[in-house]
């Protein structure tokens, strides 16, 4: 095991095990079925085996989960929901939308209130593909991307990151007259870069270009981690008119990732749509009690933000001094690149009570690791922990 100042020549094509239909290429652009997740999607199963043996307290840094918890408030909100328990939720959510909505500027019937972000996506899915209609998307990618094409029965057409980015040009080439969905993430998992105002200016161009039968879905997840002044609000879309949809989430910032809260905003006809899809009673009162209570403690909101991007900035420095070749972020995690044996890093900080994720095993990049920004205190052993290693090499 050794650290070694030496960025991946190029991204890894995966591909599909027995029984699966092999990948057909077209220049950068790959066709592939969607990949299920294996094991814990949280990255957790690590615990079980080397990690729960370790002393003292475990950091987890895998899962891109907010250290500092909830706004205080939260647990209040939920208590009350609890002691109406016996009552079923109200089933549009009226109040959380209308936050939301006020907030974006928008109608509260744009806004679509899910279990987790994850359900919007897969009610995305459900109404705009059919068998055989396509999802262009980069790779890596989140694998709820992926699920939501393949349940339906469409096709996804990866792009692979050009720099640890995500390829504009390549993503518009790879739309055809079958692509029903694009999906841009931003900031984009796992690397953390940004697509700016004036890409996403031509995103929303080209498809309008022609004939903006194409959804695009901005995925916003980590949107509250990054720095104003680069990032691009994706509701301004929605609200000129434009076949767009932003989906985001309560489960990171807002640090209700076991209460499954999450959004859409559309226009009205694709918000109807998609209730039409969804179940009644989708998301439960406490969460949604929750949500509202996250929401309005921006304070709050505001502590995280500057705790993430203080930490951050701490663990990016460090991985550079230790030659490991980190991205630029704007989430509330990093990847550290040029490993010989990412794998057995990781498995060596879980010894320590430290879980990481290994960016060859869970996202197709060689040679890396995705560390999440935690405390202070997390940020410090991780980095003493990597030192060490690195000086033992």
């Amino acid at each position: 095991m050794s650290l070694r100042a030496e960025v991946p020549g190029g991204l890894r094509r995966l591909h599909q095990g027995s029984g699966r239909a092999q990948a057909r290429r077209r220049g950068p652009l790959l066709l592939l079925p969607a990949l299920r997740p294996g094991g814990d999607v949280t990255g957790r199963d690590v615990t079980g085996r080397s990690a729960a043996a370790a002393a003292g307290p475990l950091a987890q840094l895998g899962s891109n989960e907010n250290p500092l918890g909830p706004s205080p408030s939260v647990g209040a909100a939920v208590g009350r929901a609890v002691r109406e328990a016996n009552r079923y939720p109200r089933t549009t959510a009226l109040g959380l939308r209308t936050m939301i909505a006020n907030t974006n500027a928008v109608s509260p019937d744009q806004v679509f209130v899910t279990n987790g972000a994850s359900d919007a996506l897969l009610a995305i899915g459900a109404t705009h593909l059919e068998p055989g209609d396509r999802t262009v998307v980069a790779r890596p990618t989140f694998y709820l991307h992926m699920l939501m094409t393949e349940r339906p029965g469409g096709e996804l057409a990866f792009v692979p990151t050009k720099g640890l980015r995500q390829d504009i040009d390549g993503l518009l080439a790879a739309v055809d007259d079958r692509t029903r969905v694009l999906i841009v993430t931003n900031p984009h998992s796992p690397t953390g870069s940004v697509v700016d105002q004036s890409e996403l200016d031509r995103v929303v161009g080209d498809l309008d270009g022609r004939g903006g039968e194409t959804l695009l879905v901005i995925d916003e997840a980590y949107r509250e981690y990054a720095d104003e002044t680069v990032m691009p609000d994706g509701v301004e879309f929605v609200r000129a008119g434009h076949n767009v949809a932003v989906t985001r989430t309560f489960s990171k910032a807002y640090g209700l990732a076991g209460m499954r809260v999450g959004y859409a905003i559309v226009s009205e006809p694709v918000a109807a749509r998609l209730r039409g899809f969804m179940p009644p009673f989708a998301v439960n009162s406490a969460s949604v009690a929750a949500a509202e209570a996250a929401f309005a403690d921006q304070e709050h909101l505001a502590r995280v933000v500057e705790l993430n991007r203080r930490e951050r900035d701490r663990l990016t420095r460090a991985l550079s001094d230790l030659g490991m070749a980190p991205a630029p972020s704007q989430t509330n995690f990093v990847i550290a690149t040029g490993l010989d044996d990412a794998a057995s890093i990781v498995s060596a900080l879980a010894d320590q009570g430290i879980l990481v994720r290994s960016t060859e095993a869970d996202f197709g990049l060689p040679g890396g690791l995705r560390i999440t920004t935690g405390t202070a205190e997390e940020t410090t052993r991780v980095i003493e922990a990597l030192r060490a290693m690195g000086a033992t090499a």
